[in-house]
């Protein structure tokens, strides 16, 4: 499977929500600093007319960083928030009773499609995206990924005579 492109800002957001949260924080304190120092720093200016292009790079670093002060520690402290509200969901979902979290169980008559053989829950149409039957659809969990169930689409006729 090919990889997704990268993204700075995807990388910065990801970066913040795999670190701890004691070490994001102080990390995108820093960030901030280290940018806000740059950022508020003199212009480079040419000594000399013909050596303008020279200071070009560091003049628009300087402005780049103007944007990025602000926006790099967002990024950082938004994705670590996000995995901490992620943690503290898991948590809370794992401290509930076993018997809380069973699926429901279906009602007879409910055409929606069939009961999951694993674990009787609502079964949705997919589309295999890849493997051998790439392209063909068939009946999957709506529980994916905690459970794996799946069952072959019967043709419409023999779906609608056995209905």
């Amino acid at each position: 499977m090919a990889r997704r492109r990268s993204n700075i800002l995807r990388d910065l957001y990801e970066i913040g929500g795999m670190l701890p949260w004691w070490m994001t924080a102080p990390l995108a304190l820093g960030t901030y600093a280290l940018l806000h120092q740059y950022a508020v720093s003199d212009p480079v200016v040419a000594a000399d007319p013909g050596d303008a292009l020279g200071t070009l790079l560091p003049n628009v670093l300087r402005e780049v960083a103007v944007y990025a002060q602000y926006i790099v520690p967002w990024l950082m402290v938004v994705g670590m928030l996000s995995a901490v509200l992620r943690r503290a969901t898991r948590a809370q979902l794992l401290a509930s009773p076993p018997e809380e979290r069973q699926p429901e169980e279906r009602q007879p008559g409910d055409s929606s499609g069939p009961a999951c053989p694993r674990c009787k829950g609502r079964m949705l149409r997919r589309t295999a995206k890849r493997g051998e039957n790439a392209g063909n659809d068939f009946w999957g969990c709506s529980r994916f990924p905690a459970c794996h169930g799946t069952r072959e689409i019967e043709t419409e006729e023999s779906y609608a005579l056995s209905a």
